[in-house]
């Protein structure tokens, strides 16, 4: 240290050399993952009339309600979503019930926001009944859906 006027001066600072600049690794950005049976509209709620999102289907905004299948017709095929739907993709933020009965009534399945049910015959269900307490559980809701709703 040198001392100037009786003050000891600090060393000047040391030049530190700068690190090497990281390597930086990018890849390709994934592509993103196809829509379960072709339902890739937010807010949908996607009905098929086969199981693994296969065969005719319907789309259907969530916010409303749909009080009976016999009125809807599929696009491919001119026949009607009541007691046929087999598998179910639900591509919204809400809850969605299927009803066995028309104008929301009777036995219902919850479709929990973002979920899919590839096959309604697998006996891995909660059926519940109309005021709530449970149908059947393990049970199967295949081809016997008339109306749903969101909740």
């Amino acid at each position: 240290m040198a001392v100037k006027d009786g003050l000891e001066e600090a060393p000047a600072e040391a030049t530190i050399p700068a690190a090497p600049a990281e390597t930086s690794i990018s890849a390709a950005p994934e592509e993103p993952a196809a829509p379960v049976g072709g339902c890739d509209q937010a807010d949908n709620v996607c009905l098929y009339k086969n199981t693994e999102y296969g065969g005719p289907k319907k789309f259907f905004p969530v916010d409303n309600c749909v009080d009976d299948f016999r009125a809807v017709r599929t696009e491919e095929v001119l026949s009607t979503l009541n007691d046929s739907v087999s598998s179910v993709v639900n591509n919204s933020t809400k809850n969605i019930r299927l009803y066995e009965g028309t104008g929301r009534s009777g036995r219902y399945i919850e479709v929990l926001a973002g979920a899919t049910v590839a096959d309604l015959h697998v006996k891995e269900l909660t059926v519940l009944n109309g005021d709530g307490s449970v149908a059947s559980s393990p049970g199967e809701f295949n081809d016997v859906a008339s109306s749903l709703c969101a909740v």
